[in-house]
């Protein structure tokens, strides 16, 4: 198994209620993917809007691994359990390569995407659920997202 996987697992194992941005925003549904998962790493939007949240959070997820743990980006797209089966509305690259190629595309003319929006407190989330650091701090009693 995958050292960032383990750490997953555990970090979902000593959380049992996660309190993600959704938890703090009303949800709202909507078709519009490509310009809605824009947005979120664009500005703060008041809504979660789904399902294309869960395509760009899955896009920032494959981006770190990539970046922490060297994890081929299109497979970790591809991993039906990358969210450990919470996200309701996640698909796999395979299952819809045309809205992730169109999200991936128009990244790539946003400068430091993963630095706006609500980008940094998924990277953040990251950082807590996949990493040494992130498991420890919640092992240990501490609340605070580890910096890095």
């Amino acid at each position: 198994m995958k050292e960032w996987k383990i750490y997953q697992q555990l970090y979902n194992s000593l959380i049992t209620e996660h309190s993600d941005a959704s938890d703090l925003q009303p949800t709202v549904i909507s078709d519009e993917l490509v310009e809605n998962a824009l947005s979120y790493v664009m500005r703060k939007d008041e809504a979660a809007i789904y399902p294309a949240k869960s395509y760009i959070v899955a896009i920032i997820y494959a981006t770190k691994l990539n970046e922490v743990y060297g994890e081929d980006f299109y497979e970790v797209l591809n991993d039906p359990e990358l969210f450990c089966g919470q996200d309701l509305y996640f698909k796999t690259y395979d299952e819809d390569p045309d809205t992730y190629d169109q999200i991936i595309e128009r990244l790539k003319s946003i400068d430091d995407w993963l630095t706006g929006g609500w980008a940094p407190f998924t990277v953040n989330y990251f950082y807590m659920e996949c990493t040494e650091a992130g498991v420890d701090g919640v092992n240990t009693g501490i609340t605070k997202t580890p910096e890095f």
